[in-house]
């Protein structure tokens, strides 16, 4: 078998990892759509899962999605809330296995190394932004035991100023209460309510002039104000379908996510075979 992408070896570990190009990038977009509706469909089923503000959504470019941190499933969750492929950053330790590392390659992960500056893992990061993918990141570091949010962890900042990407502002709730940091197997008793909110768009321009340290205090500040405006939307602990505005909010958000999709394969082939 031929591989479809690149490995590399880092402290005596052979890393597996694979570019999201030609055929791997098709399975990833096909991923995604399935996966989306899927996850959405679940959600919604089970937790009552609600999306605010999707049309803050960048629709023409990537972009990193900053968002709170409170269980195993956040990184299902919000890219079930949006309409973009997306991308993230796994310890390298995950990618020791070439079946699994393919696997998380295809699902958008990447390796980077803890506790050093892993230039290979920014580089990354940049290229699939410029790609029109989005960038999951907790600045939180690690999750939430309840569904306050954390103090934001340094080292933000320098994916900023080297991706330069816009930032989307993103606040979930509810996860904390139905797989929760301090339970290793989920629970069907569990049951709760899932919400996802999306703030307004950040260009580079506007956060760059800041002072580092000033603009990621003036982020956490955006969180916890887009967390306390999910906290007072109608319907916030309603579990399932329980009204007809609620429905056609769910039919709306679907139909975009299709359109969306279907305009980005077309333009894909038409690049393809130009």
């Amino acid at each position: 078998m031929v591989d479809i992408g690149s490995s590399r070896t880092d402290k005596d570990i052979k890393v597996h990892f694979y570019e999201r190009n030609g055929f791997v990038q098709i399975l990833s977009v096909v991923f995604y759509i399935i996966g989306r509706f899927i996850f959405r469909f679940i959600f919604m089923l089970l937790f009552g899962f609600r999306i605010h503000n999707i049309k803050n959504i960048p629709k023409n470019a990537g972009y990193i999605l900053i968002g709170n941190h409170q269980s195993h499933i956040d990184p299902m969750s919000f890219p079930a809330a949006s309409v973009h492929n997306f991308t993230f950053a796994a310890r390298h330790t995950l990618f020791k296995n070439a079946l699994f590392g393919r696997l998380i390659s295809i699902l958008g992960a990447f390796p980077i190394r803890r506790g050093v500056r892993d230039n290979f893992a920014f580089k990354q990061m940049k290229k699939e932004i410029e790609r029109g993918n989005a960038l999951i990141v907790f600045p939180e570091g690690t999750r939430s035991f309840n569904e306050k949010i954390q103090e934001f962890k340094s080292g933000v900042e320098i994916i900023l100023k080297i991706t330069q990407a816009p930032i989307l502002p993103a606040v979930i709730q509810g996860n904390s209460k139905i797989f929760p940091k301090s339970r290793k197997i989920y629970s069907l008793a569990a049951l709760g309510t899932m919400n996802v909110i999306f703030g307004k768009i950040i260009s580079p321009e506007e956060y760059l002039s800041y002072p580092r340290r000033k603009f990621m205090k003036a982020l956490e500040a955006e969180i916890r104000m887009l967390d306390a405006k999910l906290k007072s939307m109608p319907y916030y602990n309603c579990r399932g379908i329980t009204t007809i505005s609620d429905v056609m909010m769910h039919v709306i958000n679907f139909n975009t996510t299709c359109l969306f999709y279907c305009v980005k394969v077309i333009n894909f082939f038409a690049k393809l075979f130009k």
